[in-house]
């Protein structure tokens, strides 16, 4: 469960909500039903993410017992849709 203090400071660092805006969606966890928050970036365009960035999340996926597998098909669709505008946060910079 995500404080709402926590929250704030999630949504200061994703610049929310000039570069990222809030969604959710439900998922059934433990056999009951859960509201999950997600950042989803403002801009329209599909670039691979910096290794820096990539490298933080796939962490992340990990420590969380997530299935790495998805990042990877992400990173997979990023490298073959690319296409503008692309952004890259500068603290993500390699």
């Amino acid at each position: 469960m995500l404080s709402d203090n926590d929250e704030k400071k999630l949504d200061v660092y994703e610049g929310f909500p000039n570069l990222y805006r809030k969604e959710y969606f439900n998922c059934f966890i433990g056999g009951s039903e859960e509201k999950i928050l997600y950042y989803k970036m403002n801009y329209k365009g599909v670039g691979k993410p910096s290794d820096k960035y990539y490298n933080a999340i796939r962490q992340g996926y990990k420590d969380n017992n997530l299935d790495v597998d998805f990042l990877t098909e992400a990173l997979d669709y990023s490298l073959k849709n690319f296409r503008e505008p692309v952004f890259y946060s500068k603290r993500w910079e390699d």
